[in-house]
């Protein structure tokens, strides 16, 4: 940098700076992980299904399946839940339960169940 002082040029004069150092990047939270899906208690018009994480957490769940006249059923399922209560079901009918995690925008699974009521 230079001064003027009338048709003069003064200087130069200087300083020397360092910038902060960069904050240490942080680690993106591992991909949880979905474990295993059971019936674990049935009745004639509802199934409890229960399940795993080994690791990580999820942002939700969703549990699929097919109701006695074959129409597509979901059942969103907040991620702190590790079981739910499918109702209305028909009694000794076979149903395939499929549940899905929501990790951010992914969704991972599915993992599997069959039960009869």
């Amino acid at each position: 940098m230079y001064g003027v002082w009338g048709r003069k040029r003064l200087g130069p004069i200087s300083t020397d700076a360092v910038t902060a150092p960069a904050p240490p990047e942080e680690e993106p939270p591992s991909q949880p992980q979905l474990g295993e899906l059971t019936a674990s208690h049935v009745t004639p018009t509802s199934v409890q299904l229960e399940w795993t994480i080994p690791e990580g957490t999820f942002d939700s769940f969703t549990v699929q399946y097919k109701d006695a006249q074959g129409q597509p059923q979901v059942l969103p399922v907040d991620g702190e839940s590790r079981t739910v209560t499918v109702p209305d079901l028909v009694p000794s009918h076979r149903y395939k339960f499929n549940m899905y995690g929501v990790w951010g925008r992914k969704r991972l699974g599915p993992i599997s169940t069959d039960a009869v009521t």
